[in-house]
């Protein structure tokens, strides 16, 4: 995926569900940021995080770390960074075209089984992550949440 700009909270989620991510230098920060405004992770977003992430690195993605696209890059966020436009839009185009070479009778379904694990847990856990979201939106720290989004608190 090319990222241009800021990939914050559910931008950074996203991205981190595709398979590469390119982010343009001095572009923006990405990270999960979600916890600094009062709102929790489900645990699917865990489950993938640990899969692309240097394992010390998840503690501070859940403290709500913005990284440089340097930073991400390091840790495996990232799979590469560009320094223009042109460059990110060329990384992106390079990396589709290497996969679409790929035998595609032999491609998807590896694919298919490198991640059936992941979602294997992610169903796993999908009950919890459904309480735990019906519940948020009657406690406090959802409308603390809501307001900070909006900028009440700042």
């Amino acid at each position: 995926v090319e990222l241009a700009g800021h990939t914050m909270a559910g931008g950074c989620v996203i991205s981190s569900a595709a398979d590469y991510r390119f982010l343009l230098s001095g572009a923006g920060r990405i990270g999960l940021t979600e916890l600094m405004v009062g709102l929790p992770l489900p645990v699917v977003y865990l489950h993938g995080l640990h899969r692309i992430v240097s394992p010390h690195a998840v503690r501070g993605m859940l403290e709500g770390a913005a990284l440089k696209p340097e930073e991400a890059l390091e840790i495996g966020l990232l799979d590469a960074v560009a320094q223009s436009p042109e460059e990110l839009r060329s990384m992106c185009l390079k990396r589709m075209d290497a996969i679409l070479r790929i035998e595609q009778d032999s491609f998807l379904p590896t694919r298919r089984l490198y991640r059936q694990s992941l979602l294997r847990q992610m169903e796993a856990d999908e009950a919890e992550d459904v309480r735990m979201a019906a519940g948020l939106v009657k406690m406090p720290v959802f409308q603390r949440a809501v307001e900070n989004i909006a900028g009440k608190n700042r």
